[in-house]
This record gives structure tokens, sequence and C-alpha cells, in this order.
């Protein structure tokens, strides 16, 4: 009944048994389209920013783990033990006050109590190179997040949006992302189309076949919209409150339909070659898309978060700091046994030494018996 589709038709392995599709006219990604946040209410949690959770729960662990292990290198350490009583005292007496040494280095103004043992020395040298790259790290990012006013979106991938439980998500009914998403074999698309139908039992908005509803929903907040990118540019022109994750998934093609073994399939596509390679499709894009208007309050600069990969080498420090100064402990180990073991030879050969002298010089000896 029908000679020409001349729409959005995607390409599909089900469409394509039916009817026959042309050479591709666009290509295309899938987002997720959802409402900015209001950035005022995240404004008292500026200073955690830079970092994301996952370096500040490195940090968070490796600083009571390396202050325990600078108070047990201290403790156990043999230098104290070679210098004479009265003379001087462990600098680091108990795990507070390596605790603190520790937290104040991190804030680059260390401390009062100071190791005087090499192992100690060299485990805190590391730990100040380790502090010293973390907080130039974050004092940049800082700034950054104090001079860029963009919001930070609850999610940013699938991934994310199918973990929370705040917002419901939803995608056009009657398309090709209802059988992507039911016969996906990924387990968060898999979970998306869980929480699609979870939703539809007291929601059929999220299945609606229009995809203006399910941009009032967007707008209404608390909701995600799971389509095309080109859809939510021409929607984000004109609403500046709309934004999309950076994060692209299930690409797709456009092409025209034909019916199976139509004489035009062939003539169409190689139209559609020299239009792709003549660059018309950009120039006509540029003419008849709409211009996006600028958002007041925001720039084009945004502030990345620093992830646990970008500081990762930092956190190698502690470790060679640690292995550093285990090996700095074994050697003060190995010189205070050594020393020991040098001082308990040390009676014998005196002895001996005294009964050679008094062989070799019989007439002082029989002076002093005689005496």
């Amino acid at each position: 009944e029908i000679d020409l589709i001349a729409a959005p038709l995607s390409v599909s392995v089900q469409r394509e048994q039916i009817i026959d599709f042309t050479q591709p006219f666009f290509y295309e990604t899938t987002n997720i389209l959802m409402k900015k946040l209001d950035p005022s209410h995240r404004k008292w949690m500026t200073f955690l920013d830079p970092f994301s959770d996952y370096v500040l729960l490195c940090i968070g662990i490796a600083l009571p783990v390396s202050s325990f292990l600078l108070y047990l290198v201290e403790k156990l350490n043999p230098y104290y033990k070679e210098l004479e009583e009265g003379t001087t005292t462990h600098t680091i007496r108990s795990f507070s006050d390596a605790f603190w040494y520790m937290f104040g280095a991190l804030l680059t103004q260390g401390g009062e109590h100071m190791p005087e043992s090499s192992s100690g020395r060299t485990l805190l040298s590391f730990w100040w190179i380790f502090c010293l790259v973390t907080m130039a790290t974050y004092c940049g990012n800082l700034i950054a997040f104090l001079t860029v006013t963009k919001a930070k979106l609850p999610f940013t991938n699938i991934h994310e949006l199918v973990q929370q439980d705040q917002y419901k998500w939803g995608l056009t009914s009657g398309t090709h992302w209802v059988d992507q998403f039911k016969q996906s074999s990924l387990p968060e698309l898999k979970k998306a189309w869980d929480g699609i139908v979870s939703f539809n039992r007291t929601d059929p908005s999220v299945l609606s076949t229009d995809p203006n509803t399910h941009i009032e929903k967007v707008l209404a907040g608390k909701y995600a919209f799971i389509a095309d990118k080109t859809f939510m540019e021409v929607k984000m022109a004109n609403q500046c409150e709309l934004v999309m994750t950076n994060e692209e998934l299930l690409p797709t093609q456009y092409a025209f339909g034909l019916p199976n073994n139509s004489p035009y399939t062939r003539l169409f596509s190689e139209e559609i070659l020299k239009i792709q390679e003549s660059g018309l499709l950009q120039i006509w894009k540029i003419r008849s898309w709409p211009k996006q208007n600028f958002c007041k309050g925001e720039i084009v600069t945004e502030a990345k978060r620093i992830t646990l990969i970008d500081v990762q080498s930092a956190f190698y420090l502690i470790g060679i700091g640690i292995v550093a100064g285990a090996i700095a402990l074994g050697g003060e180990f190995a010189r205070f046994y050594f020393k020991k073991w040098k001082d308990s030879k040390s009676p014998f050969e005196d002895t001996n030494s005294n009964i050679v002298h008094l062989q070799t010089n019989p007439r002082r000896s029989t002076i002093r018996h005689r005496k």
C-alpha cells in the first residue's frame, strides 16, 4: 500500500525482513534527557566537589592507615634503644601523635612531633609528597568549581540511572527502543526495561507514544526521557532548563523505507550517497536546525571532578613510602642487632688480649705478683 517512507525510520533487523532500506541518510545516538538541578542546593558541598567520592574515600582510608604504620614503625624502631637513657625519648608516643601529624601534613601544615628515626622520616617524606600533590590538585580544581556555575547531574549514564531510586524514566512506545531494551543482553538495559514496566503499572505515560508528553514530565521534575539525541537538541535549543547526559548509547541509523525488491531502492541509495559526499546534509542542518539560545548563567567551560585515575600516582607514593620505610626499618634492626652482637663479643677479646700480654711480659707479671 505504501511506496516510500520518508521519516526518521530507524534500521532494524525486524523491519528489514518486511521492507527494504536505502543507504542511511542520518546517524544518530540515544541519550538521556532530564531537568537541570538547582545549583544552589549543593553550594554547601562545594568544598567536596573537586574530588570524586572514591578519591575522598581513599584519602579517608590512607590517613589512619599511614598514621598507624608511622606509630608502629616508631614504637618498634631499635633506633631509640641505641641512644643513652635520658638523652631523648620517642617523639611519636601514641597513635594520636602520629595521626595529628599526618593530618597536619595533609593540610600542608605539619605538626609538633617529628620522627627522628630514618625509617619514620622515610615514610613521612613520601606522605608529604602525596599531600603536596593532592592539595595542589584540590586547590586548582576548587577554583574551577567556584568559577563554573554548571550544576552537577544526578546521573551521567544508564548505569547510574538504574542504580538510583529518585527518578523515573521512560521512552516512546512503538519505536525501536522498546525492542532494543526488551531484547538486550546488557544488565543495565534489562534493568532499565524492568523499571519502565514497573512504572507503567501506575503511570502509563512512561510509555506514551507522544514525545511531548515525555518532555512535559521531564519539565515537571524527577523524570528522565530516553530518546534520540537530535530530538533532545531541538528541544534544548529553546529551553535552558533541559540537559542531557554526555554518554551515548544504542547507535541508530535513519533511512528511507521501500517495499521489498523495489527497483527504486538502489536509485535512492546512490542519490543519498551523492548528497552526503557533497556536504549538503550539513548545510541543510545548519540552515534549518533551531539555533541554541544562550542561557543566563552558563559558560562554555565545565569543571571536571578529579577521579581516582587522575590522582592514582599520588596514592602509589604512599605504597612506595611504606616499602621504603620498611626497608629502612629492617636496616635499623640489622644495625642494632649487629652492634649488640659485636658488643657481646668484645669482653672475650679483651680477656684474650690481657692473657697474651701477660705471657709476653713475664717480668712485669712477677713484679705485680710481688707487690
